[in-house]
């Protein structure tokens, strides 16, 4: 027996001590996809599935259960209790398959991840889920909504997202199924600063891993192969995505401080996996290259998370936010982004075959039609070498 069957050994009998027994019983014939103890690459493809249908759903109930009558609230705690219940059965599903693993047995984030879920999910989440499913008391309600949101944004959501990522990449799933789980609305409104978490144990050194503000969705790999950087790739461009439709709707938004400090948190990931792409294009750097990175690096902070920050601190200065806007849209529309292009082109085609069909160009937001961008200041003129230049 290695050391995740160990773990999952013992940390169930560990928390089925703690259980009530209807909790116990209910989790022993309730998992919507059976446990399998050697399971093939599709098995895990399917436990993904089911575990991401899971997540969302507890996600759910999580963002609504505060404006919730108490009959209401009780049956949609429920529910989400039986996805929470679930989620153990396919954690166990993936320490059968990362037992028999040969890239995953010496990553020391995967073998936290898996005992921080198997030690305290059932105590975190299922409990207090079941507690949110009787109780007509206010003050409970709100203490074990906390209980469980802070948890669940700040480690068990990372430790599953470091799970999914590692076992995808060993299943060679090419982006099939999640690469990362969502996240509730919730969670933005949770300061995960000072929390430890399992990507500490990542064997990554990256200096732009460790954030004050925020940690990574998809874990920084220094050495990644070529299925981990279409899913860098493909959370990247989520977290474009999240900020281009923030500033395409936020003259609409009735909590632009909370929205803004959402698409942040999303912010911080990029130079995660700017960090994951820089490791992987070290051997085929460009000038364009270089000159992207070097933007990134010394731009991005400034111009869009210090921005978004300052739209975060006072939404209702509108003269304040108006210029963070402007600064943050400029830099994306006519140079940021752009360097984006280069880094995601040079990436899917260093990958070839495996990963075509990876994003290989940046979306961008509404914002960018009203910018003249020609003489800007930009990687454009900057060799791509045998890459050429990006489609946009």
């Amino acid at each position: 027996m290695n050391a995740y069957a160990a773990i999952i050994t013992l940390a169930v009998v560990a928390s089925a001590s703690a259980l009530p027994s209807e909790v116990l019983n209910a989790r022993q014939s309730s998992c919507y996809l059976d446990v399998i103890s050697n399971p093939t690459n599709m098995d895990i493809k399917a436990s993904i599935s089911q575990w991401s249908s899971d997540v969302d759903a507890v996600n759910n109930f999580l963002d609504n259960a505060q404006s919730m009558g108490d009959d209401s609230r009780h049956l949609a705690a429920s529910s989400a209790m039986a996805n929470a219940q679930d989620q153990l059965c396919q954690l166990s599903t993936f320490a059968g398959f990362m037992e028999n693993s040969t890239v995953l047995t010496p990553w020391a984030d995967a073998t936290c991840a898996i005992k921080d879920l198997q030690t305290n999910f059932d105590l975190r989440v299922t409990q207090n889920l079941q507690t949110l499913s009787a109780t007509t008391d206010p003050d409970t309600v709100t203490s074990a909504l906390y209980d469980i949101d802070y948890d669940y944004c700040c480690s068990f959501l990372p430790d599953i997202t470091i799970l999914w990522g590692h076992a995808e990449a060993e299943a060679s799933l090419g982006g099939e199924v999640p690469f990362a789980a969502n996240h509730p609305q919730v969670c933005s409104t949770i300061d995960c600063s000072h929390q430890t978490t399992c990507q500490d144990e990542s064997s990554s050194s990256s200096k732009l891993k460790a954030r004050d503000a925020g940690t990574c969705i998809v874990p920084t790999m220094t050495n990644p192969i070529t299925a981990q950087i279409a899913r860098s790739i493909n959370q990247w461009n989520n977290d474009i995505n999240t900020l281009n439709n923030f500033i395409d709707t936020m003259a609409n938004d009735q909590t632009l401080d909370v929205s803004a400090s959402y698409a942040r948190s999303l912010t911080y990931d990029e130079l995660c996996q700017l960090s994951t792409l820089t490791g992987y294009l070290a051997g085929s750097t460009t000038a364009a290259i270089t000159c992207a990175e070097t933007d990134l690096l010394g731009n991005f902070e400034t111009k869009v998370i210090d921005n978004l920050s300052a739209i975060v601190d006072d939404p209702t200065n509108s003269t304040a936010v108006e210029n963070a806007m402007y600064d943050m849209n400029w830099a994306r529309c006519c140079s940021l982004l752009i360097d984006v292009d280069f880094l995601w082109t040079d990436a899917v085609a260093l990958g070839g075959a495996s990963i075509a069909g990876t994003p290989i160009t940046a979306q961008r937001p509404k914002a960018c039609q009203a910018f003249n961008c020609a003489y800007a200041d930009s990687c454009t003129s900057e060799d791509n070498g045998v890459f050429g230049a990006p489609a946009n």
